[in-house]
């Protein structure tokens, strides 16, 4: 849509134009994918058609006309008269504080089994034995139902509180929604993280009047990018975060973005604070082994932000991704697409499509023997981390701590232990140390702790302290521990204390002395 000043600014940087429509207030414009003799279908119906390249039309809609939505195969994604400004990136997305340790963990419980596992329910038919049992997720199949069913019932299974968000596309379908709430109110702010979980199979021989029958598995598109997002979901429940996160699997993508639109359109009307969104859309395909996959930024520096912390975490964690930033050309038939007309910052994660698409795209033979999977789970371990560290993994961090033990000779020979704990996370730690002594070592004495409260057990062989740790701070124990009088010089003691930093990771803190030579003092030793 452009006005004469805008034409003539078109023309002068070169580009043609011509007028489409002298009002075009008073109707809609679609950019659909059609057969060519449903192209000029459209054109006797509607008027205003133009080919864009590679199946796609551009269709003029005359005022009082609705676009036929009741023929499977298309794609129609309706055109936005105006698009939102651009919201700049956040302080989430500009200076997010250094994730804690506890990050790589949740990181490293992705699992490639689960991925697998969810992938292979998504295009198979459950109520039929075998992984060949193929169905379609087409919107207008009961198919599409019985998957959004399962996976449903698998965010329910991680304690998420789940929402379907229905809307009418041709037959009334359900985005399904599952909500990580935040330390902060939605208010300032969350992120979305979301896939399409319908397919379709146009590609396909017959599939043009067969499709109400015909299966459309899409293991790649798009069951690779809903598994990844059950597995986000899975691995990040349960754990504290500073802003919330939706986890959203959209239905009507596939015919147009339906899904998608009618969310991003929802947050937008009630005016939701949308941080960041992460779209996946075919993410197990890489043939070649390359590693190679494309990230979809766009040209606003929010979404460029919000992608370069995607690449900055899969180089954190050392994963085997090479992902190419794309800016002027980036994809527009995503739904991370509704979200960028509405302002909001959005990047899709795709595979390598511009150098090693996918043979089975859109066929009927787009299962799960075609996938790569370790590629695929490296992008959803990439994904967690992007979002532990964008809304902020709240976690202790007791690493690194220190033990240090030093050989005193004075009254016999004792072996003195200096330990420090330093919370370098965001929360506070509510720690536990346990220092089991060899038997050839007894406790002696008080324990110094600059806080908490530290004893020794019974026997004198058993330290233990227990204490909350602050975000920054550190405590500090001095303890000693006699050497039995029979011990020779020279002699290497080592021994290892445990700490627990409350959220049942256990730290080994190890530590050695060695015993010069001593005069050996008459003792009373435990055990004697």
């Amino acid at each position: 849509l452009a006005d004469g000043a805008q034409r003539a600014r078109l023309a002068a940087e070169g580009q043609a134009a011509s007028a489409l429509d002298q009002h075009p207030s008073e109707g809609h414009y679609y950019v659909v994918w059609v057969f060519p003799d449903e192209a000029e279908a459209l054109r006797q119906r509607y008027g205003t058609l133009v080919a864009l390249g590679d199946g796609f039309f551009l269709v003029g809609l005359p005022r009082g006309l609705q676009l036929d939505l009741y023929d499977g195969p298309r794609y129609a994604h309706r055109l936005p008269f105006s698009m939102v400004a651009p919201r700049p990136a956040s302080p989430a997305l500009l200076s997010p504080p250094s994730p804690p340790s506890a990050l790589a963990e949740v990181v490293a419980a992705v699992s490639e089994d689960r991925l697998t596992r969810d992938v292979a329910a998504l295009q198979d038919d459950d109520d039929v034995p075998g992984p060949d049992a193929l169905r379609s997720r087409h919107t207008w199949v009961p198919g599409l139902d019985a998957e959004a069913a399962y996976i449903a019932q698998e965010l329910a299974a991680t304690g998420l509180s789940v929402s379907y968000l229905p809307f009418n596309h041709g037959r009334l379908v359900n985005n399904i929604v599952a909500t990580l709430p935040g330390l902060r109110p939605e208010s300032e702010g969350f992120f979305v993280v979301c896939a399409h979980y319908d397919s379709t199979a146009p590609l396909s021989s017959g599939w043009s009047t067969g499709w109400q029958h015909m299966p459309a598995p899409g293991a790649d598109d798009n069951a690779s990018g809903t598994a990844v997002v059950l597995e986000a979901a899975r691995v990040l429940a349960g754990k504290s975060l500073v802003y919330g996160v939706r986890f959203v699997l959209f239905a009507g993508e596939e015919q147009g973005l339906w899904g998608s639109e009618a969310y991003a359109e929802a947050l937008f009307a009630a005016g939701a604070n949308v941080l960041g969104v992460i779209n996946l859309d075919m993410v197990g395909h890489d043939s070649n082994d390359d590693s190679v996959m494309e990230l979809h930024v766009g040209n606003t520096s929010a979404s460029q932000t919000l992608g370069a912390a995607f690449a900055r975490n899969v180089e954190r964690y050392a994963l085997s991704l090479q992902p190419v930033a794309v800016t002027t050309y980036a994809n527009v038939a995503s739904d991370h697409a509704p979200f960028w007309s509405r302002g909001y910052p959005a990047i899709l994660l795709i595979e390598d499509w511009s150098q090693d698409s996918n043979y089975h795209y859109h066929k009927t033979t787009d299962t799960l023997s075609a996938l790569n999977m370790p590629y695929c789970t490296n992008i959803a371990r990439a994904v967690v981390a992007t979002i532990g560290e964008l809304a902020q993994l709240h976690a202790p961090d007791l690493s690194p701590s220190q033990r240090e033990a030093t050989y005193d000779p004075a009254l016999g020979g004792s072996v003195a232990y200096t330990v420090t704990l330093r919370n370098s996370g965001t929360v506070t730690a509510s720690a536990r140390l346990t220092d089991v002594l060899p038997t050839d070592l007894c406790g002696q004495g008080p324990i110094v702790a600059s806080q908490g409260a530290a004893t020794w057990g019974e026997g004198g062989d058993r330290l233990t302290w227990a204490g909350e740790i602050g975000p920054g701070a550190t405590v500090t124990l001095n303890y000693r521990a006699l050497l039995a009088p029979w011990l020779s010089g020279a002699l290497l003691i080592r021994h290892a204390a445990w700490v627990d930093d409350g959220t049942g990771r256990v730290h080994e803190l190890p530590a050695e002395a060695r015993v010069a030579w001593r005069w050996a003092l008459p003792l009373i030793w435990r055990g004697a």
